[in-house]
């Protein structure tokens, strides 16, 4: 699935890649909204071809569970997850990594 990434729904449609876009400055911003540090997600974005819009709906629901709270978002980013069998910061490195990841803050939320 080389050159695609993850639709916005979250619903394992894949779009065509347009990597690229993203500029340093949009990279350090995000890192900065998810409390982490740029090179943390240089992974997510080479390796899944995460873009903005991919790690802005992360960011989204995963500061409705965190209550906006920086340092714990980054600390459950960082965290190894006994649902998701690993990190979920690891874990948004692939494509289904990225979906189980944002799936199992879903289920949190909906609880």
């Amino acid at each position: 699935m080389e050159g695609k990434r993850v639709s916005m729904k979250f619903s394992g449609i894949w779009r065509p890649s347009n990597m690229g876009n993203e500029t340093l400055s949009d990279r350090i911003s995000m890192a900065g909204e998810l409390g982490l540090e740029e090179s943390e997600l240089t992974g997510a974005y080479d390796a899944a071809h995460l873009t903005n819009e991919d790690l802005e709906a992360l960011r989204s629901v995963l500061a409705k569970n965190m209550g906006g709270d920086r340092e714990n978002m980054a600390h459950w980013l960082r965290t190894e997850n006994s649902q998701l069998g690993a990190a979920p910061l690891d874990l948004v490195k692939t494509h289904e990594g990225f979906e189980s990841v944002v799936a199992c803050l879903e289920r949190i939320l909906n609880r």
